[in-house]
């Protein structure tokens, strides 16, 4: 199972999510503005990257259409709320 880090930090408005790769597998970032709800959707997107194993491909509007299920335009991807944001990852083990 790959390990993943998860941080509630400060991050700018509408943006609920980031993930990095990182060497012991992925850093996860929740904005802490966020209410409870919206940290558990942004986490589980996140965790549907990791398990599609997302950062090993380069095509982020086709990884984005695919994990939203949609065939529409993403800019980066579209998250919650219709909100546009940015990245994400968590323990692909635990949802």
């Amino acid at each position: 199972m790959t390990d993943v880090f998860v941080y509630l930090v400060d991050l700018p408005p509408g943006i609920h999510e980031m993930t990095a790769p990182c060497i012991d597998g992925y850093t996860v970032y929740l904005n802490s503005a966020d209410g409870a709800e919206v940290r558990e959707k942004s986490y589980l997107h996140a965790l549907e990257h990791i398990r599609n194993g997302d950062f090993e491909k380069s095509d982020v509007q086709a990884i984005e259409r695919r994990t939203h299920g949609n065939e529409k335009d993403c800019n980066l991807y579209e998250g919650i709320n219709g909100q546009t944001s940015a990245g994400g990852r968590l323990d692909p083990g635990s949802a």
